[in-house]
């Protein structure tokens, strides 16, 4: 940034007179929002710390900016971007339904020798998909209620719309609690057949043929836009029928397998979540499945 300095022509002991600096994009600091996008970017979509973001500044450009700058500036940038981020969260909490999924991320804490794992929380509106990202250092029920806008004196939640999750019990523990409608996930269902392989193919193959047929309508139904009352009237009347069948498969094969084996497992997940599953099959707004939050992340 370049300040004109001008100095009066005849009488040169007057002060020079400075052109005003421009205003910072974000105050207090010498950002540009080119610099602050660069790193954000580069410490939270490509991981690049800021000691590594100081060594390639001094590197490529022979400028000096200590990592406490770097984390200094980065703080700055989230406290000035912050009042987006309420909306956003504003935003996310008005719809009638709303995908949750939460996955792990490594971080450093000084002193402590190694990394933690802490979790990335995300929550999409159905309808909209607008998405929200929230970060805790763990996973248990208090980040899903302060997100949801947990009121300790009335024992209450600000957000009364439904939930869809996947099987994680802290989604059903604040579900039941505060009378939320939620929906499973029938892709982790079939995940837990895949994930068994060529082990049982005579229990997962007809399982896995089940739920193909019914995702087989679904990209159909896509196909056509049908709006969300279509949607669930196709399910009704061409879906629940093989919903129906893949349940008393899943029944019959459960009391084929001693409990504790892989297939087993398998199976009891699945009836654990039918309830959930079929709440999908109810509502044309929701999907049959979490993919879409899990994308987002």
């Amino acid at each position: 940034t370049v300040l004109k300095k001008f100095v009066h022509k005849t009488e040169k002991a007057r002060p020079p007179v400075i052109a005003p600096a421009p205003l910072p994009s974000i105050p207090g600091t010498l950002l540009a929002p080119a610099l602050a996008a660069q790193i954000i970017c580069d410490k939270y979509q490509d991981h690049l710390p800021h000691h590594r973001q100081s060594q390639r500044f001094r590197r490529r450009h022979d400028i000096d900016i200590g990592r406490q700058t770097l984390n200094t500036w980065t703080h700055a940038t989230a406290r000035h971007l912050a009042p987006i981020g309420q909306a956003i969260r504003g935003e996310i909490l008005q719809p009638d339904d709303l995908q949750a999924d939460e996955t792990p991320i490594d971080y450093l804490v000084p002193g402590h020798g190694s990394t933690r794992e802490g979790r990335l929380w995300a929550y999409r509106d159905i309808a909209g998909g607008t998405c929200y990202f929230d970060w805790h250092a763990g996973r248990g029920a208090e980040c899903l209620l302060d997100f949801l806008g947990y009121d300790r004196e009335t024992n209450t939640i600000a957000y009364q719309g439904g939930l869809h999750t996947d099987g994680y019990g802290v989604y059903d523990t604040v579900a039941a609690k505060h009378g939320l409608r939620h929906a499973g996930c029938l892709a982790h269902t079939r995940r837990k057949f895949t994930d068994i392989g060529k082990a049982s193919p005579e229990v997962t193959v007809p399982i896995l043929l089940h739920i193909q047929r019914i995702y087989h309508i679904e990209k159909q139904t896509r196909q056509t836009a049908a709006p969300p009352a279509c949607r669930a009237l196709i399910r009704r009347a061409r879906s629940l029928p093989i919903v129906g069948e893949l349940h008393r498969v899943v029944r019959a094969e459960r009391q084929r397998h001693l409990p504790g084996s892989d297939v087993a497992q398998a199976l009891n997940y699945t009836l654990n979540q039918w309830h959930k599953i079929l709440v999908c099959f109810g509502d044309g707004a929701l999907e049959l499945d979490t993919n879409l939050v899990e994308n987002m992340i």
